[in-house]
């Protein structure tokens, strides 16, 4: 798949009129941000956590420009911003749309729970917005059919005014700042209202981080692994360099700064890092 892309990507960049293509991985473009701050060789550890992936390299670092053998690890796992907003639409929103829904399917005499694959589905940024294609919108659709109580009915109809509608971005944007809210001042009052929809929560910080940790926790099993790769140890790096949004999250920074000590931990540009590195590796080896 990877290949595939990268093939359609550089035949549109060639139609586009392009002479020069080349491709960086994430972690290695933040990396050429920040690259002229060593005057003296250093092991680096970037640190990229975004929406979709987090991921991670080991560089050695100096005042010339990086090459291909001073990358000594690249690695990379799917679990990311989106991910901890999903926990927060799970654990505190998605049962005002019938996570908790019990029913009953036709012929059948068992009490059955919402399918864990539905609830996926629901507390995925990505899914729910695209969840009036997926083959479970059918079952959903049936779902509202069988013995379900009439409160459970409601719900599930309000599920269905969101994605009919389109707005599940919108219930996910509303979760993303609440999430900010709470890393920052360690508290958030989520309110959304659409039509008929009303939902009122509080959102403190260390339920957050208990009910996102196993999140946090992949991550850090990926750093390792980076690491793993490198044939290093925690203690033989020198320098973490922190981009990316969710890099910015208070149970990520208490780990980094547990795991590799609080003075090695640096924050970069979170936001624009890797573009920078982008743009200054094109001056420096297209151009």
């Amino acid at each position: 798949k990877d290949n595939l892309a990268l093939y359609r990507m550089t035949k549109a960049a060639e139609l586009a009129g392009f002479k020069y293509i080349a491709y960086l991985p994430e972690p290695i473009a933040a990396a050429h941000d920040f690259s002229s701050e060593f005057q003296e060789s250093k092991l680096v550890l970037v640190v990229d956590l975004g929406g979709g992936t987090s991921d991670f390299t080991v560089v050695n670092m100096h005042k010339n420009k990086i090459q291909q053998e001073d990358v000594l690890a690249i690695s990379g796992v799917p679990v990311a911003g989106d991910k901890y907003d999903g926990s927060i639409m799970e654990h505190k929103i998605a049962k005002y749309l019938g996570a908790n829904v019990t029913y009953r399917a036709p012929l059948g005499k068992n009490i059955l729970q919402m399918p864990k694959a539905l609830l996926d589905h629901i507390c995925s940024p990505g899914d729910l917005t695209q969840f009036h294609k997926k083959e479970f919108y059918a079952f959903f659709k049936g779902l509202k059919s069988w013995n379900v109580s009439s409160e459970n009915r409601k719900k599930l109809e309000l599920l269905e005014v969101i994605v009919d509608d389109n707005v599940g971005i919108k219930v996910f944007e509303a979760i993303e700042k609440a999430k900010v809210t709470v890393n920052l001042e360690g508290s958030a009052h989520f309110h959304y209202k659409y039509t008929d929809l009303e939902i009122i929560e509080d959102i403190h910080r260390d339920e957050f981080d208990t009910f996102s940790q196993k999140h946090t926790n992949k991550i850090f099993d990926e750093l390792h692994e980076c690491l793993k790769l490198a044939q290093l140890k925690p203690e033989d790096i020198d320098f973490i360099y922190c981009t990316g949004g969710t890099s910015k999250l208070n149970s990520i920074q208490t780990r980094l700064k547990k795991m590799f000590s609080e003075e090695k931990v640096q924050s970069g540009n979170a936001f624009n890092s890797v573009l920078a590195g982008l743009n200054k590796y094109a001056i420096e080896n297209l151009c």
